[in-house]
């Protein structure tokens, strides 16, 4: 299923991206890097969360420990382009995520210690150019990579897949950008600027 969603994804970038290949904005072998901040998933916290809890019977269920609300440091990234040509880009991204939590006492109600984690992830992205001008560039991106928990009740690595059908680039060699992607490493908006070489 993941992967005929994956190859879908990318057939729709590829032919919304058809009408930039007239276009001439673009400067071959164009080098940019981007910083931006989104929201951790909220699956991400949840698994954060997971296998950590008692069933709900006996007394050590009820005298248990408990935590209140997890707390995320959100979701930031770091990417390098490289311009192919006038529709394509290929990035690399790489992101942290950090999550706490505070535990307490069920008997006393003390806070009793905090748990911690963090994701880190790395994704080779292709960006798809729908529309181009030196000053506005419109995309979307279609990335698959891996991502690694630490922290978590089972720590590991696992595949990362991130698909973020709509972008907007604006500016000149100073720039900001917004995404709306959904996937393994965020889903809402992803938001920040960068600077083209």
């Amino acid at each position: 299923m993941k992967i005929k969603t994956i190859i879908a994804a990318f057939a729709l970038m590829l032919s919304c991206s058809l009408s930039a290949q007239t276009q001439q904005w673009f400067s071959k072998g164009d080098v940019s890097v981007r910083a931006g901040w989104s929201i951790s998933p909220v699956a991400m916290a949840g698994d954060f969360a997971d296998d950590r809890e008692q069933l709900p019977f006996g007394l050590n269920y009820i005298y248990r420990d408990y935590h209140k609300d997890i707390k995320s440091t959100g979701n930031f990234n770091l990417a390098a382009d490289y311009t192919f040509n006038e529709w394509i880009t290929v990035s690399l991204y790489a992101s942290y995520a950090g999550f706490s939590r505070d535990m307490y006492s069920g008997i006393s109600g003390k806070r009793r210690s905090t748990e911690k984690g963090f994701a880190i992830c790395a994704v080779p992205h292709f960006r798809f150019t729908y529309y181009g001008t030196e000053l506005l560039r419109a995309y979307g991106t279609l990335g698959v990579g891996y991502i690694y928990y630490n922290g978590f009740p089972s720590s590991n690595a696992a595949v990362a897949i991130q698909f973020n059908p709509a972008g907007i680039e604006f500016g000149r060699k100073f720039f900001g950008y917004a995404e709306i992607g959904f996937g393994t490493i965020y889903m809402g908006i992803n938001a920040g600027i960068g600077y083209r070489f």
